[in-house]
């Protein structure tokens, strides 16, 4: 297991938070049931190199598989997240303030409560990174 926050170098800290990185594999015999996450003031890229997760919203019947690196705003409601594999690895990269915008293009405002397919909007490193991070072992 791994529930590890990494802070950015230096070079990186105008535009990054933390990394935060999951790694968790649940026993077969386990149920898995959702983990409710409250709202929080960030907007990050999430990689999921191993494994997938379902969302959705409290009180909401809509359910969504992510894609295996999203784009994701601020939400302003809690979300429920489920893993539908035994092992699961989430990669977050959490921006400051302002520095998704700059790096997509995407207004603030068409992101809220959002999560999009990162190989929609930046389709060729997006592929890249998430064939890297999927071979990796450690």
């Amino acid at each position: 297991m791994i529930f590890e926050n990494v802070y950015p170098c230096a070079a990186l800290q105008e535009y990054v938070s933390l990394y935060r990185i999951r790694h968790f594999i649940i026993p077969s015999n386990l149920r898995t049931t959702p983990k409710p996450y409250p709202p929080h003031p960030e907007q990050c890229i999430i990689f999921y190199p191993r494994g997938a997760e379902v969302t959705n919203f409290s009180g909401e019947n809509s359910k969504h598989t992510r894609s295996r690196s999203v784009i994701v705003g601020q939400f302003t409601k809690r979300i429920d997240r489920i893993s539908i594999d035994n092992e699961i690895m989430i990669i977050l990269v959490v921006f400051k303030p302002g520095v998704l915008h700059r790096l997509t293009g995407i207004p603030f405002r068409l992101l809220i409560n959002m999560a999009v397919d990162l190989e929609a909007v930046i389709p060729v490193k997006a592929r890249e990174v998430n064939v890297r991070l999927s071979s990796c072992e450690t």
